[in-house]
């Protein structure tokens, strides 16, 4: 440890004072159990003590941004009333241990910084009461979990900075609590699902730097931003046309197509979108155009031209708000 974190726990962890009056502890006033441990910023070095797992009447741990390597200790499973465990900015390594899914009571995880390889352990999911779960910047692999998707709870999902592959599973745009989602820096492939624009809490996307696949000019899939894909898809969608129909040519694409037609966005919206009658269904239409603009917008040539993931959430968002509003006025 440094010199004044040594000095500082040197001279107060003292057997002349009561244990909850030392500093970074936090003890319970009915009991005198230990409840809360932060020895973060400290400068501790070494393996992570396995007699922690003997503090059963704690519910929060933070040993962020010390020094400790080497595995978890399995003991930590006997902290059965722990809420939040913090051990990001360390030099943890080895395989998330599966026996974390057993910690129930569990609301924050964070692992974040640390050399945590291997695969996402499927008991994850059975941390039922998670909100925040933060894995970023380790060497974690192989493919994220359907099962995540149990996570009915989490807000705030971080697992950026990884070696993540494969496809981002459609079933984590189920999680309707998520208000931040940040996978980006990793070797994602494949498309966006058109799902993300659903998520009612959302707030923050990063999806950057990974190899989602886009739609280029041609029709031909290339990966040169994520927010170009998700435009693509979302003409697709409303329009029932794809890049590659016949239709379009060298000359002619999706997005060309679309952009002539903006002033009659009826003659471009699939019709099975505009089955309604009357008021109801020039709604539709006025919706239905603003999202075109929208995913027009999320396919500027330039990338820098390109709106953000958060603004097109918040605009599908007000779309969706105000079509209810309408709705809810016409059945009064």
């Amino acid at each position: 440890m440094n010199l004044n974190a040594h000095e500082l726990l040197a001279n107060n962890w003292s057997s002349s004072s009561s244990l909850c009056n030392w500093i970074g502890i936090t003890c319970d006033a009915r009991h005198g159990r230990v409840k809360a441990l932060n020895l973060s910023n400290m400068g501790l070095i070494g393996n992570m003590p396995p007699e922690l797992g003997n503090l059963s009447f704690l519910s929060a741990l933070d040993l962020s941004n010390n020094r400790f390597y080497g595995d978890l200790p399995k003991e930590l499973l006997q902290l059965h009333r722990v809420k939040l465990l913090d051990l990001s900015d360390n030099g943890f390594s080895g395989q998330i241990p599966p026996w974390l899914g057993g910690l129930n009571e569990l609301q924050h995880l964070s692992l974040q910084n640390n050399s945590f390889g291997g695969f996402l352990p499927l008991s994850i999911a059975n941390l039922s009461k998670l909100e925040n779960l933060n894995l970023g910047a380790n060497l974690i692999g192989g493919n994220i979990p359907i099962v995540i998707s149990h996570l009915y709870q989490l807000k705030i999902l971080n697992i950026a900075r990884n070696k993540l592959l494969g496809s981002i599973p459609a079933e984590i745009f189920n999680i309707s609590s998520l208000e931040v989602l940040i996978l980006g820096h990793n070797l994602f492939s494949g498309k966006i699902s058109i799902a993300v624009g659903a998520l009612p809490k959302l707030k923050v996307l990063d999806l950057q730097d990974n190899k989602l696949s886009e739609y280029g000019s041609k029709g031909i899939i290339s990966t040169r931003g994520d927010i170009y894909s998700y435009g693509i898809l979302m003409l697709e969608m409303f329009t029932r046309k794809k890049p590659t129909d016949e239709m379009f040519t060298a000359e002619l694409n999706l997005k060309r197509w679309v952009t002539d037609l903006m002033p009659h966005a009826a003659q471009i919206v699939d019709s099975n979108l505009l089955q309604e009658e009357g008021q109801q269904i020039d709604d539709m239409i006025t919706c239905a155009t603003t999202i075109l603009e929208m995913a027009l917008n999320c396919c500027a040539d330039l990338p820098e031209a390109r709106v953000s993931m958060t603004d097109v959430v918040a605009s599908l968002n007000k779309v969706k708000m105000v079509f209810m509003q309408k709705s809810r006025a016409r059945a009064m």
